[in-house]
């Protein structure tokens, strides 16, 4: 957990103990989520793809570990705050990946470092999936495009006993058909940000100002 520093006293003594009153301003959680919700705004309402991806990297630049809140992993009262933060991340990296794909229709191999790594840490992500698999083929690796999603495919139906959804599908197909960047990118769902609770409306964390920094 981390406090920034502050004229303003934070820390108040309680008969109880503690408590920590922050202002929305003081807390990584809330900041966060005001970097998703321009985000969202400037690419859907402005369509200013640029302001978009700055605000997304903004975003997740706050983060200094790959788990929302790992220092609190077993405290009951925050496992779902946690939970959600980490929920609302992962959809930030996914919308940060999609929204560059249609921004920049080429220069995609520097994006792929990042998908593998996220892909590896959560194989069940499809949007990430789906990013990978574009960015790869538009950067001249249509094989390994092409065996990104075999390979995905194989470890939905032996783990989960589903297949992919049919975006994957429909890229696979795509690629094979040796479709351009554009065409692939056009079968993505919209970009999207937000959490189903964000962080500002779950119980407890506007007292607590809990930190997301590892």
């Amino acid at each position: 957990m981390a406090l920034r520093s502050t004229p303003v006293q934070i820390v108040h003594n309680r008969a109880t103990g503690y408590r920590l009153i922050l202002s929305s301003n003081d807390v990584d959680a809330y900041l966060f989520e005001a970097c998703l919700r321009n985000a969202q705004k400037s690419f859907r309402s402005e369509k200013n793809s640029q302001e978009a991806i700055c605000s997304l990297e903004a975003g997740l630049g706050m983060w200094r570990s790959e788990t929302a809140m790992p220092e609190v992993q077993d405290v009951i009262l925050l496992k779902g705050e946690a939970q959600c933060l980490q929920e609302l991340r992962l959809q930030a990296e996914e919308t940060l990946a999609e929204v560059r794909l249609r921004a920049y229709p080429r220069g995609h191999h520097s994006l792929i470092p990042r998908l593998l790594h996220l892909v590896h840490l959560y194989p069940f992500r499809e949007r990430l999936i789906a990013s990978l698999m574009i960015a790869l083929y538009s950067s001249g690796r249509r094989v390994e495009a092409l065996l990104t999603y075999s390979d995905s495919r194989l470890r939905f139906i032996e783990y989960a006993g589903v297949e992919p959804e049919i975006t994957l599908r429909r890229i696979q197909v795509a690629i094979l058909n040796s479709l351009d960047h554009d065409s692939l990118v056009s079968l993505l769902p919209e970009p999207s940000s937000g959490c189903t609770v964000p962080p500002s409306q779950a119980p407890g964390l506007s007292e607590l100002g809990q930190s997301i920094r590892g």
